[in-house]
């Protein structure tokens, strides 16, 4: 009624719910200055009809080790937080910031996952 912004979060786990609020949202003679974000992972059982009528931005970690460790050091840590006493807190930064590297590196390989073996080779060192 008078134009605010709503932010629904993590609407993905609620896909029964979704299908109500695209009535809802087709039904509603809104202010023309609301806006409704929603945030999501990719999910097929999220209504299409919905997806068709929405602006969708779509933000992907950057690929490989390397990229994911410069975004992690340019946006989240700074010099003044790094370089602060002990030195094991700059360390434990990195290794944070690796293992989160890692991780997202290894989503990557959705079949192979964690719970398979995976041969690895001089080509995997590069």
């Amino acid at each position: 009624k008078n134009g605010t912004w709503v932010l629904l979060k993590n609407v993905h786990l609620s896909t029964g719910w979704l299908q109500q609020l695209e009535k809802k949202i087709h039904r509603l003679a809104a202010h023309e200055q609301f806006r409704l974000f929603l945030t999501m992972e990719i999910n097929p059982q999220v209504p299409l009809n919905l997806l068709r009528v929405s602006h969708r931005l779509v933000f992907e970690p950057p690929a490989g080790v390397k990229a994911s460790l410069q975004r992690t050091f340019s946006t989240l840590l700074s010099v003044k937080r790094v370089d602060r006493q002990p030195v094991e807190r700059s360390r434990l930064h990195f290794l944070l910031a690796f293992l989160h590297a890692v991780v997202l590196e290894r989503k990557r390989y959705a079949p192979v996952g964690w719970t398979k073996r995976y041969e690895f080779s001089d080509a995997d060192q590069q």
